[in-house]
């Protein structure tokens, strides 16, 4: 008779992929380069809708550990770009014409891991742009955390546009939403 086959051996776990990272309203890109520095992310891009301030971010990203500066290589992909939400809603929906906004220079449609904002909302006209996206930029199974002070009731209204627009999550005070 033939012999018992041998169990077969526990297949290795696939590595997990690092993430790819936005920033959207980086002003000084805090939450970015805390995480370029901390959770090693496949790359870090910083965007805020103000030109000016990509200078700014660019001086943050020079004073991360390993930034390339005297020397050091860099650890993490991490940029700045200029990136208005308003820009690629009203683009996407014909609202008005203008300037092509600048998402290509983020990040490609649809593949980013992790969109942080931070404090970047406070008015109700600005939800459904944010959502949108929010949304466009997020790969499927992407998550996306903005979050602000517990008494702005518009992050509630976006939470809410981020659920019609096709991403799940939760949060009240805070948004915080995944893409299914």
């Amino acid at each position: 008779p033939a012999a018992p086959a041998a169990p077969a051996a526990p297949a290795a776990p696939a590595a997990k992929r690092a993430p790819r990272l936005l920033e959207l309203g980086a002003g000084m890109g805090l939450p970015g380069c805390v995480a370029a520095a901390l959770l090693e992310p496949a790359s870090v891009a910083l965007t805020d809708s103000r030109s000016g301030l990509v200078d700014n971010l660019q001086a943050s990203i020079d004073g991360l550990p390993g930034s390339g500066k005297n020397g050091a290589s860099a650890a993490v992909d991490v940029s700045a770009s200029t990136l208005n939400w308003q820009h690629v809603y009203q683009e996407d929906n014909s609202v008005a014409p203008g300037t092509r906004a600048a998402v290509e220079k983020a990040s490609s449609e649809g593949s980013v891991d992790v969109v942080v904002g931070s404090d970047v909302i406070y008015y109700f006209p600005d939800v459904r742009p944010l959502s949108h996206t929010v949304a466009k930029l997020l790969r499927p199974g992407g998550e996306a955390f903005v979050f602000g002070p517990a008494k702005r009731v518009v992050l509630n209204d976006l939470r809410d546009q981020l659920q019609r627009d096709g991403l799940t999550g939760s949060g009240s005070s805070s948004s915080s939403s995944s893409s299914s």
